[in-house]
């Protein structure tokens, strides 16, 4: 199942989770990191991503997205699992040194060479900050 969002995005479901969120209007949202997750408005105002909802997770627990892709929500890419265990699978994938920036909303690029730390840019891509930091890594000749 596939719900379309106003951003152009695409929110993914199994077909058997369709019942539990038809009644609800979803939609995609940023979260730090540039990732998107899908939310609703409970009654009474109470805001619900919709992967919290299909496997409601307990005290303690949170919901990891196997692929980091927080607009797919089928049940073959959700676990529930400690939140240090979500902090560190969700980073698996990223080159160190490389963060959003928050005032400017871009990619920096930093790195801590010699104990001071030393910034390659901003980006407005995340790729575009690890390439950064690749090509520094490599002229420096500590990859």
């Amino acid at each position: 199942m596939i719900i379309d969002t106003t951003r152009n995005l695409k929110i993914v479901l199994d077909d058997e989770d369709w019942e539990q969120v038809k009644r609800y209007s979803w939609y995609a949202n940023a979260v730090a990191g540039g990732r998107f997750y899908a939310y609703t408005r409970l009654p009474g105002g109470i805001r619900i991503a919709m992967h919290r909802m299909l496997l409601n997770p307990g005290k303690g627990e949170v919901v990891h997205h196997v692929n980091n892709d927080g607009l797919d929500n089928r049940r073959c890419n959700l676990q529930i699992v400690s939140q240090s265990y979500n902090i560190r699978a969700s980073r698996f994938d990223r080159v160190i040194g490389v963060h959003i920036h928050k005032s400017s909303g871009r990619w920096r690029a930093q790195l801590f060479i010699d104990g001071e730390r030393r910034s390659f840019g901003l980006f407005k891509t995340r790729q575009e900050a690890e390439d950064a930091i690749r090509q520094a890594r490599t002229e420096r000749d500590f990859a």
